[in-house]
């Protein structure tokens, strides 16, 4: 005890100055680290969303360099992957010839894919041509055009109006009792001109007319030297394709109702044409006859005859036809849906006959003409005379 009394009385003041300093420090250390202990749980639950903020960001970044090394290597080893098939190539023929077999079996696929839709594009466009074709001919209006039925009509219309100016014409320069005569001539004409209707019979148990004899006969006396012959084959052409049907059908057989149905349509377009064809030669000649045997009143009765033996028989072929594909139809394995046919051909017939009576009509100005005509050669021979 003694000697640590002496110890201590022997240090001098500045070691005591010292020592206490040192505690000092240790005492701020001591408290820092304790505030510091404090503060970190605050730190904890306060800052916790930028402490999420910064995961993600640095998760982020991490993502995108992985992005980048792994696009980089794939980029390398398909680089070293080329180089290392053209070192191969080079060293082996042989690598050539498999990839070419390679390369070569899968164009063959492919381009056996590509014949088989071809095929099928082709199928499809045949049957649509197919159907149109078959639509084609069972439509009047195209079948008529191609009989050439409609360039006739309107040729006819062009001579009609042709006439009918210069009877206009005539009538106009004319004045008093001498316009009155012609006048009443002229409507002489027209009333020749009026149609009776056209009595349309039951087909069952009808007979077809001796059409070729009478329109023969009836042109004949026209006088203007023109024969019907195309038009006699047209309805006989018809008449034969329809008795050849009906003994198949007696027989057992099964016709199709679109082919009959398609026949009766063309029979009637073809049939339509040549009444038209006839009635444009026969304008024809009467306007080129200067010296005719026949008078045009008489002339008038005749082509009137002739248009009711047409509509006649259009008619009576018209039904005729509709009982074949009427018995063709209770066959079929689906009879209601070919029902429409048998009243598309009655309609088409009906068409048929406006046609050819309209063409008629077409007819009497250049009846009208020829009177006028006849009136002028008359004139002429009298002045002869005196």
């Amino acid at each position: 005890m003694v000697k640590e009394d002496k110890s201590k009385e022997e240090k001098g003041p500045e070691e005591r100055e010292e020592s206490e300093e040192t505690k000092e420090t240790k005492e701020k250390k001591e408290k820092e680290e304790g505030a510091e202990g404090e503060a970190s749980p605050q730190q904890a639950s306060g800052g916790g969303l930028w402490g999420a903020l910064g995961v993600s960001m640095v998760a982020n970044v991490v993502q995108n360099t992985t992005k980048k090394v792994v696009s980089g290597t794939l980029d390398s080893l398909e680089y070293v992957g080329k180089k290392t098939m053209d070192v191969l190539a080079e060293g082996d023929p042989g690598y050539k010839k498999t990839k070419h077999i390679i390369e070569v079996a899968g164009q063959r696929s492919h381009l056996s894919q590509a014949l088989r839709e071809a095929k099928e594009e082709a199928e499809k466009r045949a049957k649509e041509a197919e159907e149109e074709e078959a639509h084609r001919k069972a439509n009047f209006g195209i079948m008529f055009d191609e009989f050439q039925g409609l360039a006739h009509l309107e040729a006819l219309e062009m001579l009609s109006n042709q006439s009918e100016g210069k009877v206009q014409a005539v009538l106009s320069a004319l004045s008093g009792e001498e316009q009155e005569e012609l006048k009443a001539e002229l409507i002489q004409v027209k009333e020749a001109f009026k149609l009776e209707d056209v009595v349309e019979e039951e087909a069952e148990g009808q007979e077809v007319q001796e059409f070729a004899k009478t329109v023969t006969e009836l042109l004949f006396e026209l006088h203007i030297g023109m024969s019907p012959d195309k038009l006699n084959k047209a309805q006989t052409d018809a008449l034969e394709y329809l008795t050849q049907s009906e003994k198949d059908l007696e027989e057992g057989e099964t016709k199709d109702p679109q082919d009959l149905h398609t026949a009766a349509i063309q029979m009637l377009a073809e049939l339509t044409a040549k009444s038209i064809h006839q009635f444009l030669k026969a304008a024809e000649l009467i306007l080129m006859q200067k010296d005719p045997e026949k008078t045009p009143l008489e002339r008038a009765q005749t082509l009137t005859k002739l248009t009711s033996a047409l509509c006649e028989e259009v008619s009576v072929l018209s039904n005729k036809y509709c009982v074949c594909l009427n018995t063709a139809v209770s066959k079929a394995e689906k009879p209601d849906d070919f029902s429409h046919l048998i009243t598309n051909v009655y309609l088409e017939a009906s068409n048929s006959a406006s046609y050819i009576q309209d063409a008629f009509q077409l007819l009497l100005p250049i009846i009208q003409e020829s009177c006028i005509q006849t009136k002028n050669l008359a004139l002429s021979a009298f002045q002869k005379h005196l």
